[in-house]
């Protein structure tokens, strides 16, 4: 409508050539504007849907790392549950080592003293063994001395005897004679005595 009316003149008559080729100008020009906003357009929502894209991508990209970081810090939290967990079994472990340990060096020490133990007393019994065999070995000799004492007095008797019964004759030449005897018997008598008390 507003080409047509540009074309004709005031009197309705015939179109002016060089109205119509100015009416053809601006409507390319027109229709050029009309392109270019349509391609500022297509443009723009190219634009905005690349920016979606790239929004959307960005917040898949962001909820990944999200995702993967309540992960890691799942992960982080399962190894220090477990790492604490480790170090208590570790360290109850160490607790009951130190304990074995300690026993057994009490039992240690126990086993050395019972066992010095047994060695004194081992070492008493022997003393009190050789103290006996000393006492009953003195105890022999003192009975071995009693015996040939006896034994000695036994024959003094005799002596005794034999010199009263025998004639007075008889006693005057034969006393010297039982007197040496006798005093031969004793000395030699004491001396073996005194000789195997002194070995």
């Amino acid at each position: 409508m507003a080409i047509n009316c540009a074309v004709t003149n005031a009197q309705g008559s015939t179109p002016n050539p060089f109205a119509i080729g100015i009416a053809i100008g601006l409507w390319r020009k027109i229709d050029k504007m009309h392109q270019q906003i349509d391609d500022v357009k297509k443009s723009h929502e190219k634009h905005n849907h690349v920016r979606q894209l790239r929004l959307s991508h960005t917040q898949k990209y962001w909820e990944n790392i999200v995702k993967r970081g309540k992960r890691i810090a799942l992960l982080q939290k399962q190894r220090s549950y477990e790492k604490m967990q480790f170090n208590k079994r570790k360290s109850d472990q160490i607790k009951v080592q130190n304990e074995l340990n300690e026993k057994l060096k009490m039992n240690r020490e126990k086993f050395k003293f019972l066992e010095n133990d047994q060695k004194q007393l081992k070492i008493n019994k022997q003393l009190t063994e050789n103290y006996l065999n000393y006492k009953q070995k003195l105890l022999d000799h003192e009975l071995l001395i009693q015996e040939k004492y006896q034994h000695l007095i036994n024959l003094q008797n005799r002596t005794n005897q034999i010199r009263t019964t025998i004639d007075q004759s008889h006693v005057d030449i034969c006393a010297s004679c039982a007197d040496c005897l006798v005093i031969a018997l004793s000395h030699k008598l004491f001396k073996q005595r005194w000789v195997q008390v002194l070995e």
